[in-house]
């Protein structure tokens, strides 16, 4: 039976990994709602831009995703806490569904208005 403070650290993980699913979804929501205000009075640097830097941050969120849930599976595991991987995986899969959706929202925005 593990310890109480071995279930705190799974917990813990898994709240962080909840956590960045939150940024991620305000990280999205921005771009979003930049996309749909001001996609289409954009200039092509300027949506190079923006489209980089929002690329960048949500992989980089998805990745804590993935590592927060990838560590507490590894840390339940080590303890003897029933634990699985999936859950990870598919997190990472609808994260990036949703970035390559956000990006053809802009692409969609941008090309109503031509």
């Amino acid at each position: 039976m593990p310890t109480p403070e071995e279930l705190e650290a799974v917990t813990n993980m898994n709240m962080g990994a909840l956590t960045t699913v939150a940024i991620y979804l305000t990280v999205v929501s921005g771009y979003l709602a930049a996309a749909y205000l001001a996609g289409s009075n954009l200039r092509r640097s300027q949506l190079l831009i923006i489209s980089c830097l929002f690329v960048t941050f949500a992989l980089v969120i998805t990745y804590s995703t993935y590592s927060f849930v990838a560590g507490a599976a590894f840390t339940a595991e080590r303890f003897g806490i029933p634990s699985y991987r999936i859950p990870g995986l598919v997190m990472v899969t609808a994260e990036c569904i949703g970035i390559i959706s956000a990006l053809k929202f802009m692409i969609d925005i941008r090309k109503s208005d031509d």
